[in-house]
């Protein structure tokens, strides 16, 4: 597999420097065509176009899982551009892909949605949303349809019915259906979108309600992944009749049915599971020199909470389990290697990555993008304190870091070490793979002590 993914690099490296060497020669050749490169641009939009249609139709074919999700977050688009004589331009739809998208979807959720489909505007764009999110799902295997959200549930969930002629659009989903049986299961979701309060108003939003049969507890296999179960919790009743409604720049709105009291006390958890508690541990990143960061299960989770006392809370939970860093020392210096006597140190660790609507976005245990994790593992002689966990979105690009606090006690002497391990540099400016950059480098410790 690694000799794989090292062809596949130089063959997409090699394939860059080709189309950015074959722009660079335009202009010359087309100089006899009087202002056309000046009017078209030619020899700087062709290498960006060319990779952009080449890299959206590879993966298109290759991963469509991938493909699918980039799709919706808008990472790729299809944009349509008019003519324009005045540069040449025929009528077309483009493949693109927003690169700057990729920093906008970590750093800013709410710009992304703006930006892709006219969030905080009158113009939401709901149903090329809910189109994306079905491509999406039906990529993963799950049943789903388009149709519009009927007037009785438009005056329950959203207050009134809009026109006959332009009802919101609804996107209903199973996630497990278990037919035949007088007692079955069957899960899944409605997300439809709410009108604008009022004319010209820029609060066109998304609802979301569940539909839920049978047990109010429970986990089923999910299709097209392999080891990987749904799981959910809650009150049955209660969720049959509720709907949260999503606004822009307001706090989430809970829609209740007839019958429900105005006051609910409870929590409603909805996710997938990969991985078994006793499991293998599964790659996640491999690095160069032989480090890498394994995992044993890995989830994804969503809800509500309103069993506090203060305002309902939704909340999204990212949740890696099991997870080991094995730390490579091939590249370390000769002192650190000859004392820990071994090519490598193993460090066991769990992580989770919340978002809330009333802490927002955190790690567990820290509340930004970087966490110290405590590990307290011994290797001989030397003692792992912590592993520091970071990620950096900048303008150029991302950069990782991972890397462990250490001791080494040698009798009574102690010498300590701080924050040694790997980091990762991708950027989005031209680099070793043509169009773009990957750095991966040994860390060396930012503080060394010694102690008697």
């Amino acid at each position: 597999m690694a000799g794989r993914i090292a062809d596949l690099a130089l063959a997409i490296e090699a394939l860059t420097r080709q189309i950015h060497d074959l722009a660079q020669t335009l202009p010359a050749r087309l100089a006899s065509f009087g202002d056309y490169v000046d009017r078209t641009q030619i020899h700087k939009e062709l290498p960006r176009r060319l990779f952009d249609f080449l890299a959206a139709n590879f993966l298109a074919q290759a991963s469509p899982l991938t493909y699918a999700a980039l799709h919706l977050l808008n990472i790729i688009d299809y944009p349509y551009y008019a003519a324009d004589p005045t540069k040449f331009q025929a009528e077309h739809v483009r493949a693109t892909i927003n690169y700057h998208l990729f920093k906008v979807a970590v750093t800013s959720p709410d710009q992304l949605m703006t930006e892709a489909y006219g969030w905080h505007t009158p113009d939401f764009q709901s149903m090329t949303f809910l189109t994306r999110l079905s491509q999406l799902l039906q990529t993963l295997g799950l049943r789903s349809r388009i149709q519009p959200l009927s007037p009785p549930a438009q005056e329950a969930w959203l207050g009134r019915a809009e026109s006959s002629s332009n009802p919101p659009p609804q996107l209903i989903t199973f996630l497990h259906e278990e037919r035949g049986s007088a007692f079955g299961v069957r899960l899944g979701l409605s997300l439809f979108g709410a009108a604008p309060t009022s004319a010209g108003a820029s609060d066109a939003g998304l609802g979301l309600a569940p539909i839920i049969q049978g047990r109010a507890e429970g986990t089923v296999p999910f299709p097209r992944l392999e080891d990987t179960r749904v799981e959910w919790s809650g009150n049955v009743e209660v969720l049959k009749r509720l709907a949260v409604i999503l606004r822009p720049g307001q706090d989430l709105t809970l829609r209740k049915g007839a019958g429900l009291a105005d006051a609910l006390n409870g929590r409603f958890t909805l996710g997938l599971r990969h991985g078994q508690p006793t499991g293998e541990l599964k790659p996640l990143v491999r690095l160069p020199g032989g480090s890498a960061l394994r995992y044993q299960q890995c989830s994804v989770a969503g809800g509500l909470d309103a069993s506090s006392a203060t305002r309902m809370e939704t909340f999204v939970e990212l949740a890696l389990l099991g997870l080991r860093f094995d730390l490579s020392l091939a590249e370390a210096d000769n002192f650190i290697q000859g004392t820990v006597g071994r090519e490598s140190v193993q460090a066991p660790f769990d992580l989770t990555l919340r978002w809330s609507s009333r802490e927002g976005l955190s790690f567990s245990g820290s509340g930004g993008l970087h966490v110290s994790l405590s590990l307290q593992q011994a290797v001989g002689p030397v003692k792992l304190d912590a592993a520091h966990i970071g990620i950096d979105v900048g303008e150029e690009g991302i950069d990782t870091e991972t890397s462990v606090n250490a001791r080494l006690l040698l009798g009574p002497v102690t010498a300590t070490v701080e924050r040694i391990g790997v980091t990762v540099a991708l950027s989005f400016q031209e680099g070793n793979l043509g169009l773009f950059g990957l750095s991966p480098r040994f860390k060396p410790p930012t503080g060394l002590g010694l102690a008697i």
